[in-house]
Protein backbone atom coordinates (compact mmCIF):
# COMPACT_ATOMS: atom_id res chain seq x y z
CA UNK A 1 0.00 0.00 0.00
CA UNK A 2 2.76 2.11 0.54
CA UNK A 3 4.23 2.22 -2.69
CA UNK A 4 0.54 2.32 -4.30
CA UNK A 5 -0.11 5.87 -1.72
CA UNK A 6 3.66 6.98 -3.36
CA UNK A 7 2.95 6.64 -6.65
CA UNK A 8 -0.36 8.13 -6.51
CA UNK A 9 1.79 11.23 -4.65
CA UNK A 10 4.70 11.39 -7.27
CA UNK A 11 1.92 10.83 -9.92
CA UNK A 12 0.19 14.26 -8.60
CA UNK A 13 3.05 16.22 -8.32
CA UNK A 14 4.30 15.64 -11.64
CA UNK A 15 0.70 16.39 -13.29
CA UNK A 16 0.71 19.58 -11.13
CA UNK A 17 4.49 19.71 -12.57
CA UNK A 18 3.85 19.32 -15.78
CA UNK A 19 0.43 21.74 -16.47
CA UNK A 20 2.26 24.82 -14.35
CA UNK A 21 5.13 24.07 -16.34
CA UNK A 22 3.13 23.85 -19.44
CA UNK A 23 0.84 27.50 -18.75
CA UNK A 24 4.45 29.12 -17.23
CA UNK A 25 6.06 27.83 -21.12
CA UNK A 26 3.08 28.68 -22.72
CA UNK A 27 2.98 32.22 -21.06
CA UNK A 28 7.19 33.10 -21.52
CA UNK A 29 7.01 31.65 -25.01
CA UNK A 30 4.02 33.88 -25.59
CA UNK A 31 5.81 37.40 -24.38
CA UNK A 32 9.03 36.37 -26.14
CA UNK A 33 7.10 36.25 -29.66
CA UNK A 34 5.14 39.08 -28.57
CA UNK A 35 8.54 41.26 -28.02
CA UNK A 36 9.82 39.91 -31.03
CA UNK A 37 7.13 41.06 -33.10
CA UNK A 38 7.14 44.25 -31.61
CA UNK A 39 11.22 44.39 -32.46
CA UNK A 40 10.60 43.76 -35.76
CA UNK A 41 7.98 46.16 -36.39
CA UNK A 42 10.00 48.89 -35.10
CA UNK A 43 12.75 48.04 -37.37
CA UNK A 44 9.93 47.95 -40.12
CA UNK A 45 9.05 51.45 -39.36
CA UNK A 46 12.52 52.58 -39.05
CA UNK A 47 13.01 51.30 -42.70
CA UNK A 48 9.60 52.63 -43.61
CA UNK A 49 11.05 56.01 -41.85
CA UNK A 50 14.80 56.05 -43.65
CA UNK A 51 12.90 55.28 -47.00
CA UNK A 52 10.53 58.23 -46.02
CA UNK A 53 13.27 60.21 -45.86
CA UNK A 54 15.61 59.21 -48.73
CA UNK A 55 12.41 60.24 -50.82
CA UNK A 56 12.10 63.67 -49.64
CA UNK A 57 15.67 63.74 -49.74
CA UNK A 58 15.66 63.20 -53.22
CA UNK A 59 12.94 65.47 -53.97
CA UNK A 60 14.94 68.45 -52.37
CA UNK A 61 17.72 67.30 -54.34
CA UNK A 62 15.23 67.56 -57.46
CA UNK A 63 13.58 71.17 -56.48
CA UNK A 64 17.54 72.66 -55.91
CA UNK A 65 18.11 71.42 -59.26
CA UNK A 66 15.15 72.99 -60.65
CA UNK A 67 15.65 76.20 -58.36
CA UNK A 68 19.21 76.41 -59.47
CA UNK A 69 18.10 75.85 -63.42
CA UNK A 70 15.65 78.64 -63.01
CA UNK A 71 18.08 80.92 -61.20
CA UNK A 72 20.75 80.61 -64.27
CA UNK A 73 18.30 81.56 -66.83
CA UNK A 74 16.85 84.35 -64.01
CA UNK A 75 20.78 85.76 -64.02
CA UNK A 76 21.31 85.60 -67.94
CA UNK A 77 18.15 87.73 -68.82
CA UNK A 78 19.17 89.83 -66.17
CA UNK A 79 22.79 89.73 -67.55
CA UNK A 80 20.96 90.35 -71.33
CA UNK A 81 18.74 93.05 -70.08
CA UNK A 82 21.86 95.01 -68.44
CA UNK A 83 23.72 95.11 -71.64
CA UNK A 84 23.53 98.37 -73.66
CA UNK A 85 22.08 97.73 -77.25
CA UNK A 86 24.76 97.28 -79.85
CA UNK A 87 25.73 100.88 -81.45
CA UNK A 88 24.26 101.10 -84.78
CA UNK A 89 26.57 102.72 -88.12
CA UNK A 90 26.18 106.48 -88.82
CA UNK A 91 25.02 105.72 -92.27
CA UNK A 92 22.45 103.23 -91.88
CA UNK A 93 19.16 104.61 -91.57
CA UNK A 94 16.91 104.74 -88.41
CA UNK A 95 14.25 102.55 -88.21
CA UNK A 96 11.62 104.74 -86.44
CA UNK A 97 8.41 103.46 -89.30
CA UNK A 98 7.86 100.22 -90.57
CA UNK A 99 8.14 101.92 -93.99
CA UNK A 100 11.30 103.56 -93.06
CA UNK A 101 14.10 102.35 -95.53
CA UNK A 102 11.43 101.01 -97.93
CA UNK A 103 12.62 101.28 -101.71
CA UNK A 104 11.80 105.10 -102.82
CA UNK A 105 9.03 105.54 -105.75
CA UNK A 106 6.88 102.56 -104.35
CA UNK A 107 3.50 103.54 -103.32
CA UNK A 108 2.74 101.85 -99.66
CA UNK A 109 0.22 99.15 -99.55
CA UNK A 110 -3.26 99.92 -98.93
CA UNK A 111 -5.75 102.01 -100.80
CA UNK A 112 -4.62 102.27 -104.74
CA UNK A 113 -6.46 104.76 -107.10
CA UNK A 114 -7.22 102.41 -109.70
CA UNK A 115 -10.22 103.14 -111.28
CA UNK A 116 -10.85 106.32 -110.14
CA UNK A 117 -10.37 109.28 -112.30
Amino acid sequence: MFFHTLAEFVATILIMLIASGTVIGGMFLYRHFKLRAKELEEELDSRDAEAHLGAVEARLRTVETRLGAMEGAIGALVAGLAQSPAPQPLDAPARTSPTAGAAEGVPPLGASNRGRS
